[in-house]
Parts: C-alpha cells; sequence; structure tokens
C-alpha cells in the first residue's frame, strides 16, 4: 500500500515538474532576448554595439566588421536584431579609419 502511496506520488510530481518545463520553454520562445549594453552584432560589413535597450527598442554605434570595404556603403539609420528596433546614434571617429 505505501509502496501504491509514494508511486502515486512521485507521478504527480513528475507531471507538475513537465508542465514547468513546457511553459518556461515556450516563454522562451515567445520572450524576444535582450541584449546587454555593449553587446554586439554584425549585420553585412557593419556591426553595431548596443549603447542602450528598453523593451523593443534600443540604440547603437555603428563600425566596420569587416578589414577592408570598398566601394560605397550606406549606414541605415535604424536596425533590427531579435526583433528589437535600434536607433543608430553614434558613429565614432575611427569607426572607418584606414578605409581602402
Amino acid at each position: 500500500m505505501k509502496n501504491s502511496t509514494f508511486t502515486h506520488q512521485v507521478r504527480a510530481h513528475l507531471a507538475v515538474l513537465f508542465k514547468s518545463v513546457m511553459i518556461l520553454m515556450m516563454l522562451a520562445t515567445v520572450v524576444p532576448s535582450m541584449a546587454a549594453v555593449g553587446d554586439t552584432f554584425t549585420q553585412g560589413k557593419i556591426k553595431y554595439t548596443v549603447l542602450s535597450e528598453s523593451g523593443s527598442t534600443g540604440t547603437v554605434s555603428a563600425s566596420k566588421a569587416v578589414k577592408f570595404i570598398y566601394g560605397e556603403l550606406t549606414i541605415p539609420k535604424k536596425v533590427v536584431n531579435n526583433n528589437i528596433s535600434y536607433v543608430v546614434t553614434t558613429i565614432p571617429k575611427s569607426a572607418f579609419f584606414c578605409l581602402a
């Protein structure tokens, strides 16, 4: 009799654990991952550094992501990464130094 009660309790705890894990997995796919100030991401030949972030918006600085860039390069006013829209607010003086 005790063994049956123990088995029932274990199954109940496992069911709760399974449901909790499933809920966490669903939330992880819905909530956009937030970047920390200083994190970087690259799109094309431009590397962006996160300056600020609040909810689904933020600001970034732009610099070159490759050693050499030939021809024209357009830096957009806004860039989207991981469903977060960033405004490009800064281009450091040395960001594109030594371009060919």
